[in-house]
């Protein structure tokens, strides 16, 4: 298995002999290495894997019935840290359209098929009722196909160029009298998630940036709210090379010749992330708004989850005990019989160091409980009782006018979600003898 299973969302529908989930970050100045491993990889071909069994539910899957749903529904509702959504955004309209380009360049019948049907129910589509009076005037006048796709695709004599708009931004849904794009449908959905407002994390292309803003301009002003967005982009130093036959890669004009990478390659970006609930989506993988009351409670549910798991996790972290990690981990289906055997072998002594290394590799550091000790000092009627008291919102230490009414140390512990204070209370200080 491995940790994102620590969400209880597996993400891998198999069990393997050991994590194969590794990052291996190259140094962005160094193209050649990176060209050097890609070329390695088409060579040998990828390491094998040993699958040891298949997930399911009771072994690396959680199964929720309506009581426990509603349980974490609720627990979603008490946290109080921001939701972020991560969302790839980086297709353009290229995706949507390549059978068009397929009919276009390879004259295949199959494809020949697909796009009959497409210039059949063009005027169905969301694009196509976006469109103004001209330009559907236009798309009217066209005697061939061969014409209707050259405008919908091309840049050329004022066509639509769908090939090159961001495929988040092409009118996707058509409800209400009106055309969402997913990148709409995103904010709004999101929005609605919860009272807390969320951020929102979305990777583009550079070349996009523009029409993104001005998209999310738009729609601060048709909902009358503020919305935080932020947008990054898939690292250049990331793209695949091109190899021929011989495993020599492709140049042009004297330069490799590369193409994007697949989502693996924003793991970089999502890792800038500091929040702690962190909502991965696809851009073109959501529905319509007035459909979405189930997935959004959905999302509730395995935030609810993930803040439970989290608390359980920390706790363990602070007070190690090898029978908790075992109901844990079968409560919420956290780690394999093999992923605890290969971390316990990994010590000799005490069990404590084993059990940490576990749930330090489910659960980042980063985001690991946090503790500090403060020792409060000064003069006799200073008010450093007074300001605990304040502190921890409740009357721990006795107050008084008469100096030295604290004669001992006293403790006050204050604890949060992410944090616990251990305060000390001491004696005044006097600087020179009564007597």
């Amino acid at each position: 298995m491995n940790s994102m299973q620590a969400l209880c969302v597996p993400s891998i529908i198999n069990i393997f002999e050991e994590d194969i989930h590794k990052l291996l970050f190259m140094p962005s100045s160094h193209s050649e290495a990176s060209l050097k491993n890609q070329s390695d990889k088409v060579k040998h071909g990828s390491p094998k894997i040993k699958i040891i069994a298949p997930c399911k539910v009771g072994n690396g899957v959680l199964k929720l019935d309506a009581n426990q749903k509603d349980f974490f529904e609720n627990k979603f509702q008490k946290i109080t840290k921001p939701i972020c959504y991560f969302v790839p955004a980086s297709g353009s309209g290229s995706r949507m359209f390549d059978f068009l380009q397929a009919e276009l360049s390879l004259g295949n019948s199959e494809f020949a098929l697909k796009t009959k049907e497409f210039v059949a129910r063009l005027k169905e589509f969301s694009f196509y009722k976006a469109l103004d009076i001209d330009q559907k005037n236009r798309i009217n006048q066209f005697s061939s196909t061969l014409e209707l796709i050259n405008f919908i695709l091309g840049q050329q004599d004022g066509g639509l160029g769908m090939e090159y708009f961001p495929k988040g931004l092409v009118p996707f849904h058509s409800y209400g009298g009106d055309e969402k794009s997913a990148f709409y449908e995103h904010l709004i959905q999101g929005a609605a998630l919860s009272s807390n407002k969320a951020n929102f994390h979305f990777t583009i292309q550079l070349s996009h940036k523009r029409s993104f803003e001005n998209a999310l301009e738009r729609f601060v002003k048709e909902n009358e709210s503020e919305v935080n967005v932020c947008f990054s982009f898939q690292d250049t130093q990331t793209d695949s090379f091109v190899f021929d036959e011989n495993y020599a890669p492709k140049t042009k004009n004297g330069r490799y010749m590369q193409r994007p990478s697949g989502h693996g390659a924003l793991l970089g970006n999502l890792n800038t992330i500091q929040d702690q609930f962190v909502l991965v989506k696809n851009i073109d993988n959501v529905q319509h708004h007035y459909k979405s009351k189930n997935n959004l409670r959905i999302w509730r549910v395995l935030c609810g989850v993930l803040a439970e798991v989290k608390a359980e996790l920390k706790e363990l972290y602070i007070n190690p005990n090898e029978e908790r990690l075992s109901l844990l981990s079968k409560k919420f289906q956290l780690f394999s019989k093999e992923e605890i055997a290969e971390k316990f072998t990994c010590f000799h002594s005490s069990k404590l160091p084993k059990i940490k290394s576990l749930v330090s590799f489910s659960l980042p550091l980063t985001s690991m409980f946090k503790s500090a000790f403060i020792t409060i000092l000064g003069l006799p009627n200073a008010g450093k009782s007074t300001f605990l008291n304040a502190v921890l919102g409740e009357d721990l230490v006795i107050t008084n006018p008469k100096a030295q009414t604290t004669r001992h140390r006293i403790k006050g512990i204050l604890n949060h979600e992410e944090y616990q204070l251990v305060f000390s209370d001491t004696p005044g200080i006097i600087k020179e003898s009564a007597y």
